[in-house]
């Protein structure tokens, strides 16, 4: 039996919505403590200080993703380790920044910006696609280990995963692209460009991943 199927048909909608909203308000609280991060950064004024910052906020965002994901999970599959799924999940959504910190301090820095050509937009278009896709495979591989003690059919949760981080990226990278064609953006347009790249970024990895909700199967049935 699914998770569709393992709570009440009119419960099924309303627990649709609360997936989608845990998506949205982990997103919201993680642009709260970037915006924060930013403020403390600008008044330390020293660079070492602004990554401590930035990786604070990423933590944060992390632990609120897992968090109110799994809240949700609880509901529907007996025996679900929250503690153990944010824990899990939100280290494994840290190894991109802390990768990203530790790769950057020992990079050479670009002298000047390349003109960008239709080649480098194809070439980076899918390049962004392949890491998106196999970093949602990770993550859905962390999460499956976490769940396969409360459901079954686990594939089809990894699989899912892997669309709704690929798919996001391409968010990101046609973010990416608006800043590039725009390089007098003002502040406040760019917050506001983020701000419409994270909801979209959210209704599309939980309408995603609700596909596999749907298709995973609880390993055993509980009444609510």
């Amino acid at each position: 039996m699914s998770v569709a199927y393992a709570v009440p048909e009119q419960a099924a909608s309303p627990l649709e919505r609360q997936w989608l909203y845990a998506h949205v308000a982990a997103q919201f609280i993680g642009l709260s403590a970037a915006a924060a991060a930013y403020g403390l950064s600008q008044a330390a004024g020293a660079n070492d200080v602004a990554v401590a910052f930035g990786l604070g906020a990423e933590l944060v965002f992390a632990i609120s993703f897992a968090a109110l994901r799994g809240v949700v999970l609880r509901r529907v599959l007996p025996e679900f380790p929250l503690a153990t799924w944010i824990v899990a999940v939100a280290a494994a959504l840290m190894l991109v920044p802390l990768a990203a910190v530790l790769f950057g301090a020992g990079a050479t820095p670009i002298p000047s910006v390349p003109r960008v050509t239709n080649a480098m937009l194809s070439s980076g278009f899918g390049f962004m696609v392949f890491v998106g896709l196999l970093f949602g495979l990770s993550i859905g591989a962390v999460e499956a280990l976490v769940l396969r003690k409360s459901a079954r059919n686990l594939g089809q949760w990894v699989k899912w995963s892997g669309y709704a981080w690929g798919g996001s990226t391409v968010v990101v990278y046609m973010a990416g692209l608006i800043v590039m064609g725009n390089p007098s953006l003002s502040v406040s347009s760019f917050a506001l460009l983020v701000l419409v790249m994270k909801i979209v970024q959210s209704v599309l990895i939980a309408g995603t991943t609700w596909t596999a909700l749907e298709q995973i199967e609880p390993r055993v049935t509980r009444s609510l």
